[in-house]
């Protein structure tokens, strides 16, 4: 038992504990959506530079010097590139996302069967009998 001048100190530490593991999963989750925002924001910001290259590239061939025209198209390839590979890497990551949550869902129920069978074993136990040898 805990002496009572000692009790107080114990709940505040408990309090606090609690406090900052509250706090610390707040953390994580504005973390999470400032991950998901900022992906967004980078495949927007590829889609509009793609789009910005197909314009400039539209212009026709014999208005624009040869070497001036091809790296517009150039330009314009690596723009569609840069995009496709972020809408690749935004899937993977989503699906990355799934499987972390399905992960950590899984550890939770294994969590809970092992205390159950841990609550079972316990239960099977009380109910065995066992035999006391004596001699006499």
């Amino acid at each position: 038992m805990v002496k009572s001048a000692r009790k107080p100190t114990l709940l505040a530490l408990l309090a606090t504990l609690v406090v900052v593991c509250v706090q610390s999963a707040e953390w994580k989750d504005v973390q999470k959506q400032q991950q998901v925002r900022q992906e967004a924001l980078d495949v927007s910001s590829l889609k509009a530079d793609v789009d910005k290259a197909e314009r400039i590239a539209e212009v026709p061939a014999g208005i624009v010097p040869g070497i001036e025209y091809q790296k517009l198209v150039e330009h314009r390839r690596l723009a569609e590139t840069l995009y496709e590979r972020a809408l690749i890497r935004k899937s993977l990551s989503d699906r990355d996302k799934v499987g972390a949550e399905e992960n950590k869902k899984r550890q939770i129920a294994l969590a809970r069967a092992k205390l159950r069978l841990d609550e079972v074993r316990q239960t099977l136990y009380s109910f065995t009998i066992s035999s006391c040898n004596k001699s006499k």
